[in-house]
């Protein structure tokens, strides 16, 4: 009966991802988005806990992808579901403190909003706040409403997981249907999620690789999830993202090590482990006939990029100091996904880099980010050891690694997604200590 229960959740997720990709499948959206509609009521009615509405809200965007014509069908969608949270959160939900990362967001926030004062464009720099201000709302509501449960952070790791799933189903229909072939269709990138950048989306693929290594690690049979993984870093191969391949691969490697190092009988997981490389050889083999050598033509491509990421770094970082400097106390501009925007001369360089992002919001914003980074691996050292190795890892690769080429931090799905997984991480740790 415990085994039924552990998978319960997992079976909601697969229905509703079913769901979405039947309903950008067969253009049947207002069936779809009804269904999911008439599941929330339901919901509210039976007092279900605030994970079972997260799933509606986040697979609803695919029912739609794709297709410009039924992007109409969103907006009425999102407003009718706001008003039964709204209705669930007056009923039901009481809000009674503002959780352990709640100061350092607002801080961050301040500093946010005050460098708006220096920015070369308002907007821009308002994007940028509310990015940051997703974060908070997200991590304020959640931390407030779910419940405490020994299957709470499984469940959170298979919304993740699932998701996963649906991106690269969206990704591999579009590419395949895509009029070119299919290494060239990867090179331009013909995907359109319509409603998201496709480099944004990927932000939930890098979070579900160590969130999978968690399933892995509890799981007695390992098999399934080391396909799941190797699944969920495809779609970075699918766009040729070459950042997010190289921090994916160095998530999966540090997945692999800590199910390796803590599993109960080693030699089974090497046997698995072992059985798996070779169906995936053989898959990647078939592959690679199948498609004109697509595979050796990906590694070439890979290979043979442009090496000057390095010396464009080292500009950016040289730019960026100097505009520190120029306003050190409340920064120079705001914080925004990737378009904050520096000015030497009649250049415009993109910021590409967390550390330099976050100096935008001058001497008081970099404290207030690096204090809200000592409170999230605070909070997460006192989280079960396994969850702890994974949450810190994805930490560690997405601001220091991936975050030196691209500050995927900044963009509102990964610090959505991040501040839910940090959430459930702290209910449950409260409830621990109780």
């Amino acid at each position: 009966m415990d085994k039924i229960k552990q998978y319960q959740y997992p079976m909601y997720l697969s229905l509703l991802a079913i769901l979405a990709v039947l309903g950008n499948l067969i253009n049947l959206p207002t069936i779809i988005l009804g269904s999911f509609f008439v599941m929330a009521l339901a919901l509210v009615y039976f007092k279900q806990e605030v994970l079972y509405f997260l799933p509606l809200l986040v697979f609803a965007p695919f029912v739609v992808s794709g297709n410009p014509a039924l992007r109409e069908y969103l907006l009425p969608y999102f407003i009718t579901m706001s008003v039964v949270l709204l209705i669930d959160l007056f009923k039901h939900r009481q809000f009674k403190h503002i959780g352990s990362l709640g100061l350092a967001l607002l801080l961050l926030l301040d500093a946010a909003a005050l460098s708006l004062l220096n920015a070369p464009s308002f907007l821009i720099g308002l994007q940028g706040l509310l990015i940051l201000f997703s974060g908070f709302l997200v991590y304020f509501y959640l931390i407030n409403t779910l419940q405490p449960n020994e299957l709470l952070l499984s469940n959170v790791a298979w919304l993740f997981v699932i998701l996963s799933g649906v991106i690269f189903i969206q990704i591999f229909i579009q590419l395949y249907q895509s009029d070119l072939s299919l290494f060239q269709a990867m090179i331009k990138r013909d995907v359109n999620l319509r409603w998201i950048h496709v480099n944004d989306v990927l932000a939930i693929n890098l979070m579900a690789i160590p969130l999978s290594g968690y399933l892995m690690h509890r799981a007695p049979f390992k098999l399934p999830y080391m396909v799941i993984m190797f699944l969920i870093y495809v779609p970075f191969m699918f766009v040729l993202a070459p950042i997010s391949l190289f921090s994916g691969a160095i998530l999966i490697v540090l997945s692999a090590l800590y199910v390796v190092i803590k599993a109960n009988n080693i030699k089974r997981v090497l046997i698995e482990g072992t059985l798996f490389v070779a169906l995936g050889a053989l898959g990647l083999y078939l592959i690679n006939m199948r498609y004109d050598s697509v595979i050796w033509r990906i590694y070439d491509y890979v290979i043979s990029i442009d090496r000057g990421h390095l010396s464009a770094l080292v500009e950016t970082f040289r730019i960026g100091i100097r505009m520190f400097r120029s306003n050190p106390i409340i920064g120079s501009g705001g914080i925004s996904a990737s378009i904050a925007l520096l000015e030497e001369g009649l250049n415009i360089t993109h910021y590409r880099n967390v550390f330099i992002q976050t100096l935008t919001l001058g001497t008081l914003g970099f404290l207030a980010f690096v204090y809200l980074q000592y409170r999230k691996i605070k909070l997460i050292l006192k989280t079960e050891k396994a969850m702890r190795y994974f949450a810190l890892s994805l930490l560690f690769v997405v601001i220091i690694i991936h975050g030196s080429f691209e500050p995927m931090y900044y963009q509102y799905l990964f610090i959505s997604g991040f501040f839910l997984v940090l959430a459930a991480l702290e209910v449950n740790v409260k409830a621990a200590l109780k």
